[in-house]
C-alpha cells in the first residue's frame, strides 16, 4: 500500500507543472489582462493604513460617523436630502 501512495503522490506532483503550463498557455492565447478585485485591493490598502496612527484615527472617526448616521433617523434624513441624485450604500461594516 505504501508504494501505491508514493506513486500517486509522484503522479500528482508531475501533473501540477503541466496544469500550470496549460493555464499560462491559455492566458497567453486569450491575452486577458489581470484585474484584481477592487474591493479586496481597497481592503488591503485600508489594512495597511490602519498601521499608521494618523490614518487609524481618521478611519475610526469615519466608522463613528457611519454608526451615528445609521442610528440617528434625523442624521440619516439630512444625509439623504443632501445626496439627492447620488447613490448611497447601506452595506457598510461597523
Amino acid at each position: 500500500m505504501d508504494g501505491e501512495d508514493e506513486d500517486r503522490e509522484e503522479d500528482e506532483s508531475e501533473d501540477k507543472p503541466e496544469k500550470e503550463d496549460a493555464a499560462d498557455g491559455i492566458k497567453e492565447i486569450l491575452n486577458f489582462p489581470r484585474f484584481p478585485c477592487m474591493a479586496h485591493s481597497l481592503q488591503l490598502a485600508v489594512r495597511e493604513l490602519t498601521k499608521i496612527q494618523a490614518y487609524n484615527n481618521l478611519i475610526a472617526n469615519a466608522k463613528d460617523l457611519v454608526k451615528y448616521v445609521k442610528i440617528s433617523s434625523v442624521a440619516n434624513e439630512k444625509l439623504r436630502a443632501s445626496c439627492v441624485g447620488k447613490v448611497l450604500s447601506r452595506n457598510v461594516p461597523q
